[in-house]
């Protein structure tokens, strides 16, 4: 009996998994996962500045100059104060964003 327990845990042993394809694609989607992630934080930071553009329309602030920086464009207000928009990566056009004015609202 224990000679039959031994021959068994012992094949058990030697037998190997390669598990190099699946860790390949682990790594893989973890790196997709993770230029989601910056992307996403790059959108949402053009939001918030899109949305204080907005806020500045509504409340008639003016814009004193645009200045292209190195990834996108600054521009200033009037009331001091600015908003960065950047670029879209690696040359790609990024996804168009409109503001559109209705009855005093802007969407």
């Amino acid at each position: 009996m224990a000679a039959s327990f031994l021959l068994i845990l012992s094949g058990a042993i030697s037998c190997t998994f390669d598990d190099t394809e699946l860790q390949n694609s682990i790594d893989d989607l973890t790196a997709r996962i993770e230029a989601l992630e910056n992307f996403q934080e790059q959108v949402q930071g053009d939001i918030a500045s899109l949305q204080e553009i907005i806020a500045k329309l509504q409340s008639s602030v003016t814009v004193n100059n645009v200045v292209e920086t190195e990834n996108g464009y600054t521009i200033n207000f009037s009331d001091g104060t600015s908003v960065t928009i950047s670029n879209g990566k690696d040359g790609m056009t990024p996804p168009s964003i409109t503001v559109v004015e209705e009855g005093g609202t802007y969407y």
